[in-house]
């Protein structure tokens, strides 16, 4: 789960440098930040009280469909963000330049499908 948090963490500071806003970027790491505290929840009551997979399915079923759903959600948006920004410099970007933001786009919509 960490790795997730750094990983988002860090596409959520690109999109602060690209984008020079604080609002957005600050929503997007507020909602990375919910997703990555409540799988650490969800883990760490698992280990300590030692419970089985139904009665934490059965009990905390909420918090874990919630984790999953901001997970999704901060994952598209981060990849709309960077492909909305990406394609707003292609638009000044010199012929090549414009062609490495081509690939970076379909690479993000690629990696968009592969985690949905």
């Amino acid at each position: 789960m960490v790795q997730v948090l750094i990983s988002n963490g860090f596409f959520v500071y690109r999109i602060h440098v690209i984008s020079k806003h604080r609002v957005i970027p600050a929503l997007f790491w507020l909602a990375c930040l919910a997703q990555f505290a409540a799988s650490v929840g969800l883990g760490s009551y698992a280990i300590k009280y030692d419970d089985s997979l139904q009665h934490i399915l059965a009990e905390f079923s909420w918090l874990l469909q919630g984790s999953i759903i901001l997970g999704a959600v901060c994952d598209t948006l981060i990849a709309a963000m960077m492909c909305y920004y990406l394609r707003r410099e292609k638009s000044i970007a010199i012929t090549r330049t414009a062609l490495l933001l081509n690939r970076l786009m379909k690479y993000t919509i690629g990696g968009l499908y592969c985690i949905v």
